[in-house]
C-alpha cells in the first residue's frame, strides 16, 4: 500500500496543563498541511477588488439542465453502490475519495443516514 507523508502525522491533543507545547505543536502540524494555512486565517478570505460586469450566457451553461442533473443523481447513486477499495490505495486515499462521494451526493439532494454511510465504507475495506 502507498503511503502519503500525512499518514504518519498526528494532529496534536490539547492537554490542559500543557497549552503551550500544544500551541506550538499545532503550528507546526498546520504548516505541514499547508504552508499557506496560517496566511489565510490571518488574511481572511479572499475578496474580489474588481466587479467584472455580468455576460450573458445560454441559462444551462454552468447549471445545468433537469435531466443533466438526474443523470449526474443517478451516476453518483451507483457509484455509491458499487464503492469498493481500489487495488493498491491507502485507507486516506479510500476515505477521502468516499466523503467526496458522500459530499457530491449531498449536493444532488441525495443524503445517507450515518449508520448506512459507515457500514458502506466498512464493507468496501480491504480484506487485508
Amino acid at each position: 500500500m502507498s503511503t502519503t507523508k500525512y499518514e504518519s502525522m498526528k494532529i496534536p491533543i490539547l492537554k490542559k496543563s500543557e497549552y503551550p507545547t500544544w500551541k506550538v505543536k499545532m503550528l507546526m502540524y498546520l504548516e505541514a498541511m499547508d504552508p499557506d494555512y496560517l496566511d489565510r486565517i490571518r488574511d481572511g478570505p479572499y475578496i474580489p477588488t474588481r466587479i467584472i460586469e455580468r455576460t450573458e450566457t445560454v441559462p444551462e451553461h454552468y447549471v445545468g439542465s433537469a435531466s443533466v442533473k438526474k443523470n449526474r443523481r443517478a451516476l453518483l447513486i451507483q457509484e455509491y453502490e458499487q464503492f469498493d477499495a481500489r487495488p493498491d490505495e491507502s485507507l486516506t486515499d479510500l476515505y477521502d475519495r468516499f466523503l467526496t462521494l458522500l459530499n457530491n451526493l449531498s449536493l444532488v439532494g441525495k443524503e445517507y443516514v450515518s449508520e448506512d454511510s459507515n457500514t458502506k465504507f466498512l464493507r468496501a475495506l480491504p480484506v487485508e
